[in-house]
């Protein structure tokens, strides 16, 4: 079989390359100026903390890395700006969230996303380069494809959070495991800790990572007997040490703050536990919702792909297959078990998956073609033209055509749902209408999913016009009766089906709520309704959604809940 050059190699890479920033940047003005994406906040408020020298993370439910990095994008942009004098009068950081630096902090956004479109995009080529050291040059590119061209990592690129980077750094840490596997050096070791520390430090669930670090050291060729694999462990606790050392210095809050840090830790043990605020995130449970999360955020074709990698891998039993598998399955295996879930929370997987799919896809295509072309030899000169695409392309580049036809459905939902990105969000237009309609002075009575109108949905400050808003339980507005409403003076009521039309546990507390939303459609007048789905639509309501388009890529007009605002006789 006819291997890739490296001249072809380079062409197919850079087609790759682009091809995953495009769809990782288009749609990334998402909701701007307001931060819809409710994790944002998180990693962009400490980042601009970072410019003053001030390192201290608001919370620890998340580790401070990426923050940092952000951070330094922003303190590189604004030494560059202010060498060149290009601040106004007004700019002033400790007063951000004035009307006047309202389009500077647009800019940040903007910053911090591309700081994870950037990763997503090194992430591709990182794939491409582990796909190759663990098998060849066509799986690599086949990886890249995979990963580079699928809708769920272009998703989550698009957003200033953790689960772009921490896939880039899943897959620099199995590379250098893959390292470990073939020399087994001391500096494969020391790299592999480091990046397991950073990758930590990036997103706790990254921790994982050590399972592929021992199972490397297991299966090192350096090592002839299980004597001198014990004998090798203190490269292994070399690796260990040098991960702490890694994430503490990158997330040094953890030490420096350990009573608010085990404090913010333990509750999200908990919120895995029990779940997400009452919410049935899926009446299947986690394996089966895991499963339809790749279905939709991949494809079915290569979906089906990865089940026949995965049993490939454990069948054939190579080195590498198993350093490369045992992440995801160890990563599905814990994340079933829990009562919180997110499709979301895949990412960390996928490099490894990308790049077992890609190598089951080249197998199969090569067998395919030799099986072929063995028939295509014992036949007559008659069938010539049959023969020639096989002898022309070979099993080699025909699986990489094969890799990326599986890959198109998926790269279609990948431009849907950047085309729905780029359209304006519900909750924008709601709150132009609001701001249209309803005379300075109204109260209106709005929950935190709803037209923005604070934290965490918009950044604070953002004026919004004159308005006087009533507190509205975390629950919605149907947690509150319709006469409380009026009590308090409420004239409109404005509510979003990311909470009205999300499932809950409790059916008969989920039933009172849908009796109070029919008793408000009965008495209080409907006066606009802005629906981002197309007529008919009438999917379930996965919390997958209030992060960006989901399973309903598909059916989306724009980004944003069903909005609809009532008035009250």
């Amino acid at each position: 079989m006819q291997p890739l050059t490296s001249k072809s190699t380079v062409i197919l890479l850079i087609i790759i390359t682009l091809l995953s920033f495009w769809l990782r940047v288009w749609g990334i003005q998402f909701g701007l100026p307001f931060a819809y994406h409710p994790d944002e906040q998180q990693y962009i408020l400490p980042a601009i903390g970072v410019v003053s020298g001030n390192f201290k993370p608001l919370a620890h439910y998340n580790p401070a890395l990426y923050p940092y990095l952000i951070g330094l994008v922003y303190t590189v942009t604004y030494a560059g700006l202010k060498l060149f004098n290009a601040f106004p009068a007004f700019f002033d950081l400790s007063a951000a969230w004035s009307q006047s630096m309202q389009p500077w902090v647009t800019g940040l956004i903007y910053l911090a996303r591309y700081t994870s479109v950037a990763a997503g995009v090194f992430t591709t080529l990182m794939v491409y380069h582990l796909g190759r050291r663990a098998y060849s040059r066509a799986t690599g590119i086949g990886s890249a494809i995979i990963f580079g061209l699928t809708f769920l990592p272009a998703r989550e690129a698009h957003f200033a959070v953790s689960d772009a980077p921490v896939a880039l750094g899943v897959a620099v840490t199995l590379y250098f495991c893959l390292k470990i596997v073939e020399r087994g050096r001391w500096i494969d070791y020391f790299w592999t800790g480091l990046a397991l520390g950073l990758s930590t430090a990036t997103k706790y669930s990254a921790g994982l990572l050590v399972l592929p670090l021992g199972v490397a050291h297991l299966l090192s060729q350096r090592y002839a007997n299980w004597s001198e694999r014990l004998l090798g462990l203190r490269l292994v606790i070399l690796a260990g040490l040098v991960a702490v050392a890694g994430y503490l210095l990158t997330s040094p809050y953890t030490l420096l703050e350990q009573e608010e840090f085990w404090a913010d830790f333990s509750e999200n043990l908990t919120s895995a536990k029990i779940g997400f605020q009452g919410l049935e995130l899926d009446p299947t449970g986690g394996a089966i919702f895991y499963l339809k999360g790749l279905i939709w955020g991949l494809g079915w074709p290569l979906f089906i792909i990865f089940l026949a990698a995965v049993i490939f891998a454990l069948w054939r039993r190579q080195r590498v297959d198993i350093v490369l598998v045992i992440l995801p399955l160890l990563g599905f295996f814990y994340m079933q078990r829990q009562e919180m879930y997110f499709v979301r929370w895949l990412t960390p997987f996928l490099p490894p998956m990308a790049v077992l799919a890609a190598e089951t896809v080249q197998q199969i295509s090569i067998f395919a073609a030799r099986r072929i072309r063995a028939w295509q030899d014992s036949e007559s000169d008659t069938k010539v033209k049959l023969r020639l695409p096989v002898r022309t392309l070979g099993g080699v580049h025909w699986s990489l055509l094969v890799t990326f036809l599986l890959t198109l459905p998926s790269t279609y939902v990948a431009l849907r749902a950047d085309y729905v990105f780029s359209q304006p969000d519900t909750r924008t237009e709601a709150l132009d209408w609001i701001r249209q309609n309803i005379p300075p002075g109204g109260n209106l009575v709005a929950e935190v999913l709803s037209p923005p109108w604070g934290p965490p949905l918009a950044m604070p400050g953002l004026n919004i016009g004159p308005y006087n808003f009533a507190p509205v339980p975390n629950g919605g507005v149907a947690e509150v009766d319709l006469q409380q409403y009026r009590q308090w003076g409420g004239q409109y009521i404005i509510a979003s089906s990311y909470y009205y039309a999300r499932p809950l546990r409790d059916k008969a507390h989920q039933a009172q709520l849908v009796a109070r939303m029919e008793i408000l459609e009965m008495n209080a007048e409907l006066v606009a309704v802005f629906q981002p789905y197309q007529p008919d639509y009438d999917g379930f309501f996965y919390h997958d959604q209030v992060y960006g388009p989901a399973d309903d890529t598909l059916y989306r007009r724009q980004p944003g809940p069903i909005i609809k605002i009532y008035r009250l006789p």
